[in-house]
């Protein structure tokens, strides 16, 4: 593999497109600048693997509570919508939080009725 060009990134979001075939993977710049990959879905498995197998399980922090105070600054960077269980979906949202602008997965399981309900008030705006 030839030398990889470094960017440091400070979000990044995933959006499942054409049809489910691929995942746009965006990278977002301590400047501003958006860096996309694509990446094959069925491929995506074997990437994962091989991140998590060279930085290990043992790094991921979880959330301290301190930082989803009211008045916490939380912006969405990306997010992916799947199956969830009766009938409902799965709902993860990348979102920076606070000011040190670090980036947390949120799952939600949305009952199907409440789908329904956020589509109607999303296509309100």
């Amino acid at each position: 593999m030839a030398d990889p060009i470094e960017y440091r990134s400070v979000a990044f979001g995933v959006q499942i497109i054409n049809d489910g075939a691929d995942a746009a993977l965006a990278f977002e710049t301590p400047e501003g600048q958006q860096i996309g990959v694509i990446i094959g879905r069925d491929f995506l498995p074997s990437v994962l693997l091989e991140i998590q197998s060279n930085i290990g399980s043992a790094t991921i922090v979880p959330i301290s509570k301190r930082s989803l105070r009211p008045g916490t600054r939380i912006r969405a960077r990306g997010h992916q919508i799947g199956p969830g269980p009766d009938g409902g979906k799965m709902l993860t949202i990348f979102a920076e939080v606070g000011d040190d602008h670090r980036v947390v997965t949120i799952p939600i399981d949305l009952p199907s009725h409440e789908v329904g309900k956020l589509v109607d008030d999303l296509s309100k705006l």
